[in-house]
Order: structure tokens, then C-alpha cells, then sequence
């Protein structure tokens, strides 16, 4: 009596694990359709304009107060900087000034951003308002604030060009000088991908 008992427990086990497994292989399908499903719809939409953030600092940017270091990005590598402000700067020896411009520092520490095959050779723009050119037709176009000039008339502390690489591909590019820092710093970038031009 004792072993028919353990034989109807062992055989009602495995009835009950094998009803589980079948249940969840047919949740498990179901869910793959509905994936594939999403993926279709996804794929529909992917016609489109598409953006992505790839690099942002912008929670270390709402502090209240001034952390002694930031993230720097600088051709695709990322290390901290020391922040400082004008007195300290004059006083450590003035280096590294064109950082002080947010032009400069943009077309500078994002040239990783272009192709190698479509980098100008002597890094010369050609400034008319608030785009510029290069030899080989990447612009750099300042969008915010609204300036028609790169010397920043208006001595913003953030501003956003957007680097146009080709008709599918450009890229936005915040620069910060942050808490009253001498230099700027990107503080975001953005990949804009257009799938209508093919």
C-alpha cells in the first residue's frame, strides 16, 4: 500500500511538472510571436527618424553643489576633470585655452564622431553666421541658443550645435560651462539617424 502511494505521488508529480512545462512553452511561444510582432512594427518604424542619446552628464550638471571633478569626453574616451574657475586657470599656467571656446571645443573633441574617409585633412571650417563648412561638407550648425554668430554674443553657458555629417547621419551636441567653470565640457550627445534618405 505503501509503494502504490509513492508511485501515485511520484506519477502525480511528474503529471504536474510536465502540465507546467507545457504551459510555459506555450506562454513562451505565445510571447515570441508577440515579439516578433513588436520587432515588425519596431522595424515599420525605424523608417524614421530615429535618436539616441550616446553620451550625457546631465544629472551631474543639476547638483547643487559643484563637484571638484566632471566627466570630460574628448574623442570618444571619458576621464574626469578638475573644474576651475578663471583665477585658477590663469593661475595653473592658462593652458589648453581653446577649451574656453565652444566652437573650438566641439569640432575638437567630437572628431571621432566623423568617418575617417570623410575627415578634412587640416581641420580648416569655413564660418558664415552660425554654420561653418569643411573641404569635404560636414557642417557644424549652432541651433541653440539662437545666435547668428559662433562668438557667442550672447555669453551663453550652454549651447547645442548640430553636426551634419550627411543626410542620414548628424549628431547634437550640447556643450556646458558649468558652475561658473572657465571651460566647457560636452555634456550630451545625441545620434540622429533620418531612414527616409537611402
Amino acid at each position: 500500500m505503501l509503494k502504490s502511494k509513492k508511485i501515485l505521488i511520484v506519477s502525480f508529480c511528474f503529471i504536474s511538472i510536465l502540465i507546467i512545462n507545457v504551459v510555459l512553452i506555450s506562454c513562451y511561444y505565445s510571447k515570441q510571436k508577440s515579439v516578433k510582432s513588436n520587432i515588425s512594427e519596431q522595424n515599420i518604424e525605424m523608417k524614421a527618424n530615429q535618436s539616441i542619446i550616446i553620451y550625457s552628464v546631465d544629472n551631474l550638471l543639476q547638483l547643487n553643489e559643484a563637484p571638484e571633478k566632471l566627466p570630460d569626453y574628448e574623442s570618444g574616451q571619458i576621464s574626469l576633470n578638475t573644474l576651475m574657475t578663471y583665477e585658477e586657470w590663469i593661475n595653473s599656467g592658462g593652458h589648453q585655452p581653446w577649451r574656453r571656446d565652444s566652437f573650438l571645443l566641439v569640432t575638437t573633441v567630437t572628431s571621432n564622431l566623423i568617418p575617417e574617409d570623410m575627415k578634412s585633412s587640416n581641420n580648416n571650417w569655413v564660418k558664415n553666421g552660425n554654420v561653418a563648412t569643411d573641404e569635404k561638407g560636414i557642417a557644424i550648425k549652432l541651433i541653440s541658443p539662437k545666435d547668428d554668430s559662433f562668438d557667442n554674443p550672447s555669453n551663453a553657458t550652454e549651447l547645442t550645435y548640430e553636426l551634419m555629417v550627411n543626410e542620414n547621419l548628424s549628431y547634437e551636441i550640447t556643450v556646458t560651462r558649468p558652475y561658473n567653470s572657465v571651460f566647457f565640457l560636452v555634456s550630451r550627445i545625441i545620434l540622429n539617424i533620418d531612414f527616409h534618405h537611402r
